[in-house]
């Protein structure tokens, strides 16, 4: 595990101490969803364009080894996300292993954040969100919803514990969203129901098969669950969304906490910032040996001036007034290196159901060639995904290393492997018996054909000799053949489309 590198500055400490509540906090959340049978890769960038210009703030397309922008200011998240990460970050050689697309989303409100145990913003207060999204070919979709926290706090250690709670925290919202804003969302609805707003958004903007006027009528009437339930049922995806917390604590403004400040709140509140990194709520029983191995284990920091927990529960960060980058720039890089991580988890549970999927359908004679075509494609898209070679910043490469091994990416992977071994195995057994099936119906009707001439030989033999006089014999002995002839023949083809 990376551990904090170099020495800390010796400076002067502010006045104030640094402890909860917290100022500058800020949360993302992030979201892998599937795509089902969409996929924006079989979209021309003008088909794109048509669908998704209209209403999102910014895009870019990653294809053919090169990233295209399309009204990408440089300032906003999609932008240094862009330009800091996967043009720094990422190889240009092996881009196509990505294709994908990823837009920004307009800006929305939402007023007062509200919990059972107790309202974090007040109902008068309104709290911006953003939202960028990424639409992979491997038919897993990620999406990032950034809620912008910091003009509203301090925050208590409970506040921030229960903001990890994206089904209980409750807003207020008028939203429009989608091509011409067809899509409305008024009321209070919890944060986990937002998320799903903006995914059956871009689930319409893709599938031909939604209209709209529908998903909008349906808006009214019933729950975002049922809705989102059924349009996934019709596209065949998955309706499993998995959510992962990111806290930011920005120390660079206001009274300017350095990276000495910074360093005595963590070594002060170690076992509070564990229990909201991992969502703990026995956080305050435990020894002081599980909170210090956990400083030391999911540590991920490379400079003095920050501290990076990230555990598979969640991921804070903590900036100092010492820090080199931009604030933005910085906040961005931790989603970025979770995105790959957390879509390749996602994606490997999705291959592993596919897998499950296709042995199933195969004991209902499922054709081997289409069945060695589903495998194929699956193949690929883990050649493709889960190499980190396309990485060329060490750093991150090492982070991500880290974070493969610390949510047992290796061992689903090793799942997959087997399912795949096994699906190998059925496959070879069903091709063998499907071609001693068509051997043996080879055999049949060439037997068949010899037996034919042969009667067929006697029964003349046996009118030109006297003993046979009526030629119902023989046209009984060709009709018989022949119908024999036809059933084998149709048991062929049917063994032959067995392999198909």
């Amino acid at each position: 595990m990376a551990n904090r590198k170099g020495p800390v500055a010796i400076v002067e400490i502010p006045n104030a101490r640094l402890d909860f509540p917290l100022p500058g906090i800020s949360l993302t959340y992030l979201l892998t969803f599937d795509l089902g049978s969409l996929d924006s890769s079989r979209l021309t960038e003008d088909e794109l364009l048509e669908r998704f210009g209209g209403f999102v703030v910014s895009s870019y397309v990653i294809s053919e080894n090169e990233i295209r922008s399309y009204a990408t200011p440089p300032e906003n998240i999609l932008g240094i996300y862009k330009a800091e990460m996967y043009e720094r970050r990422l190889k240009n050689s092996v881009l196509s292993q990505r294709t994908s697309v990823m837009m920004q989303l307009p800006t929305k409100d939402v007023v007062g954040i509200f919990h059972p145990k107790g309202d974090l913003v007040s109902a008068d207060q309104t709290v911006k969100v953003d939202f960028t999204c990424t639409l992979n070919s491997i038919g897993v979709g990620f999406l990032a919803m950034w809620i912008h926290l910091g003009s509203q706090g301090p925050f208590s250690f409970t506040q921030m514990h229960n903001l990890r709670d994206i089904q209980s925290l409750t807003s207020n919202v008028d939203w429009r969203l989608g091509p011409g804003d067809g899509l409305r969302l008024l009321g209070r609805y919890s944060f986990a129901d937002l998320a799903k707003f903006v995914i059956l958004v871009l689930y319409s903007t893709l599938s031909k098969s939604l209209h709209l006027k529908s998903i909008n009528h349906q808006l009214g009437d019933e729950s975002i669950y049922s809705i989102h339930s059924d349009i996934c049922k019709k596209l065949g995806a998955s309706k499993s969304i998995d959510h992962y917390p990111v806290f930011h604590v920005d120390l660079t403004s206001g009274q300017g906490y350095c990276a000495e400040a910074a360093t005595e709140f963590v070594q002060s509140n170690g076992s509070l910032i564990r229990g909201i990194v991992t969502g703990d709520a026995n956080w305050n029983r435990k020894k002081p040996e599980v909170v210090s191995t956990f400083i030391d284990s999911y540590s991920f920091s490379t400079r003095s001036s920050l501290f990076w927990f990230t555990h598979p529960n969640g991921s804070m960060k903590i900036y100092s007034s010492d820090l080199e980058t931009p604030l933005l720039t910085s906040m961005i890089l931790i989603v970025f290196e979770l995105e790959l991580v957390l879509t390749m988890r996602y994606c490997l549970y999705k291959l592993i159901a596919n897998l499950n999927s296709f042995s199933t359908l195969s004991r209902n004679t499922y054709p081997i060639r289409r069945l060695t075509k589903l495998r194929d494609q699956e193949l690929r898209r883990l050649d493709d995904y889960y190499n980190l070679d396309i990485l060329q910043k060490d750093t991150t490469v090492k982070r991500l290393s880290s974070f493969r091994k610390m949510l047992n990416i290796d061992e689903i992977l090793q799942i997959a492997d087997r399912k795949f071994d096994s699906l190998n195995s059925y496959m070879n057994t069903e091709y063998q018996n499907a071609s001693a099936q068509r051997q043996f119906a080879l055999s049949i009707i060439f037997g068949v054909f010899g037996a034919g001439t042969l009667a067929f030989n006697l029964i003349r033999q046996g009118i030109d000799r006297g003993v046979l006089k009526i030629d119902y014999w023989q046209h009984l002995g060709w009709v018989g053949a022949a119908m024999l002839t036809i059933i084998l023949l149709i048991s062929l083809w049917f063994s032959r489309m067995r392999m198909q």
